[in-house]
């Protein structure tokens, strides 16, 4: 990705501060925490239905979501979780 131009408001990694790599990491943790939370939630009866888990995939939301600028639009239809809660959703 070094030398790629990007649109103003995005990062590419070439332009990340330290600051900005902790940021993702936080935000990959997060999307981790909820996701463990929610497979226990599941097996203890608590969430019916199917329960597809975004575990091992936070980094594609917390990356793909850095690209854009705050007013992109996003469309997900499944294993949604982790773009919404980098989004800023609550995770409660």
């Amino acid at each position: 990705m070094a030398g790629t131009a990007t649109k103003p408001g995005r990062t590419s990694v070439d332009q990340a501060t330290a600051e900005q790599y902790r940021q993702w990491l936080r935000q990959m943790l997060l999307v981790r925490r909820f996701e463990e939370k929610t497979g226990e939630a599941y097996s203890l009866g608590k969430i019916g239905g199917f329960c597809h888990l975004y575990i091992g995939q936070e980094a594609v939301a917390v990356g793909t979501l850095a690209s854009l600028r705050a007013d992109d639009y996003i469309t997900a239809s499944y294993r949604e979780h982790g773009q919404a809660l980098v989004r800023g959703i609550s995770p409660r």
